[in-house]
């Protein structure tokens, strides 16, 4: 890994809005072994549940009093990712659903997220600001 070199966003794929209970968002096309893979899924309800696939693991889940959960999942892809053209999160809770995967490269495979989740505050209406990002190692989230 060169040093001070920032990540590297790579690709995203679509994203899917269900009315049912499985959320299948197409994993980014050029995905490669030891990419980082994170999802971001966002519910309409205050009480609702996500359940990623297996090998996903949950970074940050939080709900708001205006009837939103956001989850967020990572993942280093592997040789068992070769054969997933889509990635199916079971959401339970809320009439909409919503999310999205991207990919990752140059980034710290120990550590890939260490990053607390840090919701925005002073949302109103379609207005939501943002609570930015500041990592506390090199090559992570």
């Amino acid at each position: 890994m060169p040093t001070a070199s920032p990540n590297a966003y790579a690709a995203s794929a679509t994203h899917d809005i269900r009315s049912d209970s499985t959320l299948s968002i197409a994993k980014p096309s050029d995905v490669a072994i030891g990419d980082l893979m994170v999802a971001c899924i966002g519910i309409a309800t205050s009480n609702g549940t996500v359940t990623p696939p297996s090998g996903w693991t949950l970074h940050a889940h939080h709900s708001t009093s205006d009837w939103v959960i956001h989850s967020i999942f990572y993942r280093v892809a592997t040789s068992a990712d070769n054969g997933s053209p889509s990635y199916a999160f079971t959401c339970t809770g809320g009439p909409y659903t919503e999310g999205v995967i991207f990919r990752v490269t140059d980034f710290n495979p120990s550590t890939p997220m260490d990053t607390p989740y840090t919701f925005a505050t002073g949302m109103s209406g379609s207005t939501r600001p943002n609570a930015g990002i500041t990592t506390t190692e090199d090559y992570t989230l």
